[in-house]
């Protein structure tokens, strides 16, 4: 039987931005954050606690910040 760490999609641990974290990690402030959400000029939160939205993987909010290019490399091969 495998072990949980080897079925892991990655060896390093999933670092969780929580929405302050955007905030500081953009230096805009809480309505902001707001707008880009709803903009859509922020990646759709991918962690989800109990079901609900919680935040965003590091990886998923330094591919948006370097630009969409950089996030169209990251994604699979059709």
């Amino acid at each position: 039987m495998a072990s949980l760490k080897q079925n892991r999609r990655s060896t390093e641990p999933a670092v969780v931005m929580r929405p302050g974290d955007v905030e500081r990690y953009y230096g805009i402030s809480l309505p902001t954050r707001w707008r880009w959400e709803r903009l859509g000029w922020l990646p759709a939160r991918d962690v989800f606690v109990a079901g609900r939205p919680y935040g965003w993987r590091r990886d998923t909010i330094e591919r948006a910040a370097a630009g969409p290019s950089a996030a169209r490399a990251a994604l699979p091969a059709a």
